[in-house]
């Protein structure tokens, strides 16, 4: 194999895992866009916006400024595959 049929082979390895970053930050960038005008236009939500889960996923973060239950139940668990979390924000509230 030719130095530069490696060189090559190597670079466009190294590509297509750049590639695989941006796509993964893409979508869910993309899903926010798609949902945030109906996200903000819930009841308790002040802020939207795009973080990860515990274990590393990204997700959709919202930030509430309430933390009862039924206000919770309306809160959507993912969209389009993406997991949404949400956060207590708001006055007298630390994050």
């Amino acid at each position: 194999m030719s130095v530069l049929t490696e060189w090559f082979q190597r670079f466009s390895a190294s590509g297509s895992a750049a590639l695989s970053r941006d796509t993964d930050k893409a979508r869910p960038e993309a899903i926010l866009t798609k949902h945030a005008g109906r996200l903000m236009r819930m009841k308790g939500v002040l802020s939207v916006g795009i973080g990860r889960t515990d274990d590393g996923r990204p997700a959709i973060v919202l930030g509430m400024d309430t933390n009862e239950p039924e206000i919770l139940e309306t809160i959507p668990k993912t969209l389009d595959g993406i997991p949404v979390i949400y956060d207590r924000a708001g006055r007298n509230c630390s994050i």
